[in-house]
């Protein structure tokens, strides 16, 4: 059975006034982000590459602008992902008090720097970037460079040491 309300009070509240209050709530934006990033590669070998120089002779770097010969060495990145094609290469490390350049050499000889360059000779100075494309068919990134002895003149014998950081970033 039907049953008609008809007291006043009780059809203003079930006609929607009771509920009126919350059609007027403050509304609230929310801000929705994130990333999609390419996965990184695999750094072939371990986390660290020593690179030997060979001995030179003392009396070779007396000059400015004496040099060793260059040494040769490659960083190698393996099974990077499909989405992956640019990796970035970051290289820290302290300049030389001898040449903006260079790295500094911490060593016990002295009036000495460490000169970088990629496979193309060009030359990788402290706290730059390069930026190499990754193989498609081998997954593969490959930073090639070669190090060698710079002398500022008046070297002094004793051991040559560099420690340069290399970080990468993927695209």
């Amino acid at each position: 059975m039907l049953r008609i309300i008809r007291h006043p009070a009780l059809w203003i509240l079930c006609s929607g006034l009771g509920a009126h209050g919350l059609a007027q709530a403050d509304a609230v934006t929310l801000n929705i982000t994130g990333n999609v990033i390419a996965a990184p590669c695999v750094i072939d070998g371990a986390g660290s590459l020593d690179i030997k120089l060979d001995d030179i002779v003392v009396s070779k770097l007396q000059k400015s602008g004496d040099t060793s010969p260059f040494k040769s060495f490659d960083l190698k990145l393996k099974d990077c992902p499909t989405a992956t094609t640019k990796v970035t290469a970051s290289y820290t490390g302290t300049v030389s008090p001898h040449y903006s350049d260079s790295f500094i050499n911490t060593g016990t000889a002295g009036q000495l720097a460490l000169y970088i360059q990629d496979g193309a000779s060009k030359t990788i100075t402290p706290n730059t970037t390069r930026q190499v494309d990754v193989n498609s068919t081998s997954k593969t990134a490959v930073f090639s460079q070669k190090v060698q002895i710079y002398s500022k003149g008046s070297a002094t014998a004793g051991t040559v040491i560099g420690n340069i950081v290399v970080s990468f970033t993927y695209q």
